[in-house]
């Protein structure tokens, strides 16, 4: 299980989630335009495959800390475990059954449709963009996008500026390494969790061994969005799964 990462601030996780989550709102979610958002859809256009559900996924995860102060307990695992594999699909797809798992199921009726419905949301997107890039399908982007929407929508008013720079911020710092069109994944590097929690210029050596102790610690047994290592094998996987990154 993923814990609270540095770009995701107690402060904002406490403040009443405010929306009132309709179908109109759901479907402005989805579909939104270049027009209602030219810097965002541009700002991920300039980014290649790996980029864009770096972007997603961090995004996604945004959200879920926003969100599980106001759930039961237990209510948003499954979103936290499909987060974890998708940062291990960022070491290596092979890591990641997002696709094969079970389809995000319905949260229970007494958590509040504010935050029951973002929550849904969050984990459909990263289903379908996870799906979307292993079919080196450019349409992460757009994915990454509608996560990026939701999470200005599920910010407090008071906060959405500050979610606003936030992004801005994010996508920068993943432009710095991952503005191209490359759509080949082997060419891309890897990189992991860490560029998000680290200020620090970027080091290929620091990347790399911090790649290898998070999928270290991943545990196929217990998340069943995670390949078993014979299931990884099976699809080619070089190497020891979950000893180095591959």
């Amino acid at each position: 299980m993923l814990s609270r990462p540095i770009f995701a601030p107690l402060e904002f996780a406490q403040a009443p989630v405010t929306l009132v989550w309709t179908s109109e709102v759901s479907d402005s979610i989805r579909f939104p335009t270049e027009h209602e958002y030219p810097r965002l859809m541009q700002a991920m256009d300039h980014l290649n495959l790996r980029g864009q559900f770096l972007a997603l996924t961090s995004i996604a995860e945004w959200i879920y800390w926003r969100l599980v102060p106001h759930a039961a307990s237990s209510a948003l695992d499954d979103l936290n475990q499909r987060l974890e594999s998708a940062y291990a699909a960022l070491a290596s797809a092979a890591y990641a059954n997002l696709v094969g798992g079970q389809a995000p199921a319905n949260l229970p009726e007494h958590i509040p449709d504010a935050v029951r419905g973002p929550a849904m949301m969050a984990s459909r997107l990263l289903t379908e963009g996870f799906e979307r890039y292993c079919d080196l399908d450019a349409r992460v982007g757009f994915c990454a996008a509608r996560t990026a929407v939701l999470a200005q929508r599920v910010a407090a008013q008071e906060h959405v500026a500050r979610v606003e720079a936030w992004l801005e911020a994010l996508l920068r710092r993943i432009a710095a390494r991952f503005a191209d069109d490359s759509t080949e994944l082997a060419v891309v590097p890897r990189i992991g969790r860490y560029y998000l929690l680290d200020s620090e210029p970027f080091d290929e050596g620091r990347n790399q061994r911090a790649i290898d102790e998070f999928v270290r610690g991943l545990d196929p047994d217990a998340n069943p969005y995670l390949n078993t290592p014979a299931e990884m094998q099976a699809l080619g996987f070089p190497g020891t799964p979950y000893r180095f990154a591959g």
